[in-house]
């Protein structure tokens, strides 16, 4: 569970109605929107609903996090095609764990309270085979842990409180124009976020790479 707050103005999807509205609700934050709508994902609808000054209480799992989708796919064998941007929980005002353990959410399976009874024996058997849940479970223990810290930071910074000085760790992903790129900078990305340092990615131009290609890696950055 997380809960998204903002000062800015949008177009009112999601729970709140109308211009009196002042907390909206909306499951499922990376799932695509319904064809036609102003947006492709969901949480772009909630920007936009955040910018019209509209609280948002919205949910997302671990595994849709653009960061952990190399390492969800490692866990799991599944390539998660939904995902969202990290940034999108870390403008979230409080995030909240809603923790259970793998044996609870299988026997909430068994019962037909996730899926429909006939898709129970292939969701067991694939992506929601226990190990996975523990895994993933595992996951979602960091990723919030990572929020409570830089919780913390934010609450020395705003009130000035006096600690030692501390070194900033710094994490250098180096890459080269192919499918890896992606892959490294994500795994960066996690080591600086845990360590609360700094990410520099770096790229040598070689002869012969194209314009095209050398754009990919800048997008990368």
């Amino acid at each position: 569970m997380r809960t998204l707050r903002s000062d800015l103005r949008g177009d009112g999807h999601g729970g709140g109605r109308g211009p009196q509205a002042r907390v909206g609700t909306g499951d499922e934050l990376a799932h695509t929107n319904i064809p036609g709508s102003v947006h492709e994902k969901r949480w772009q609808s909630v920007d936009d609903i955040l910018a019209a000054g509209i609280n948002v209480i919205s949910t997302v799992n671990v595994q849709h996090f653009e960061s952990l989708n190399d390492t969800v796919f490692e866990i799991t064998g599944v390539r998660v095609r939904e995902t969202l941007p990290d940034s999108v929980l870390d403008r979230a005002d409080e995030v909240v764990l809603v923790d259970l353990t793998a044996d609870a959410l299988i026997n909430r399976l068994n019962r037909g309270v996730v899926y429909d009874l006939d898709k129970i024996p292939g969701a067991l058997s694939n992506f929601f085979r226990k190990g996975n849940l523990v895994a993933l479970r595992e996951l979602a223990l960091r990723k919030t842990a990572e929020e409570v810290d830089e919780s913390l930071q934010d609450y020395i910074d705003e009130h000035e409180i006096e600690r030692p000085w501390a070194t900033e760790d710094r994490v250098v992903v180096c890459v080269k124009v192919g499918p890896v790129a992606k892959k490294l900078v994500r795994r960066g990305y996690r080591m600086a976020k845990r360590l609360q340092g700094q990410l520099w990615v770096v790229h040598v131009h070689t002869p012969g790479e194209t314009v095209g290609s050398r754009n990919s890696v800048t997008r990368l950055a």
